[in-house]
Order: C-alpha cells, then sequence, then structure tokens
C-alpha cells in the first residue's frame, strides 16, 4: 500500500516538473523571468523529470528483481 501512495506520489512530481517545463519554455506572458532565462529552466526541469522517471523505473525493476538464494 505505502508503495503504491510512493509510485503514485513519483508520477505526479514527474509530471509536474515537466508540465511547468514545457510551460515555461512556451510561456509568452512572463514579467518576472527574461525569456533565455526561462527557456533554461524550463530545459533543465524536463531533464530532471527525465532522470527522475528513470530513476523511478529503475527502483520498481530494482524490488520486482527476485532475491539471490544460494
Amino acid at each position: 500500500m505505502i508503495r503504491k501512495v510512493g509510485l503514485y506520489f513519483n508520477l505526479l512530481m514527474i509530471a509536474g516538473y515537466a508540465v511547468m517545463g514545457f510551460f515555461l519554455i512556451f510561456a509568452d506572458n512572463l514579467t518576472f523571468i527574461n525569456q533565455p532565462q526561462q527557456q533554461w529552466l524550463g530545459g533543465i526541469l524536463i531533464v530532471y523529470a527525465i532522470y527522475r522517471g528513470y530513476r523511478s523505473y529503475r527502483s520498481s525493476q530494482k524490488e520486482k528483481e527476485p532475491l539471490d538464494e544460494s
């Protein structure tokens, strides 16, 4: 039960980082940050979402591995 909650939380965070990254890249009317900085930050958030997704996938695959009983 707790693992499912953690999995869903990870998926929510990954989606949140990706959505915020795409928003920052394609939003035109933000006045508190310059356009180049906005695109850099958006790119970094998207890369972090991909990295976090990869780590989440690797940890879920590691949990599914049967234990070596030798």
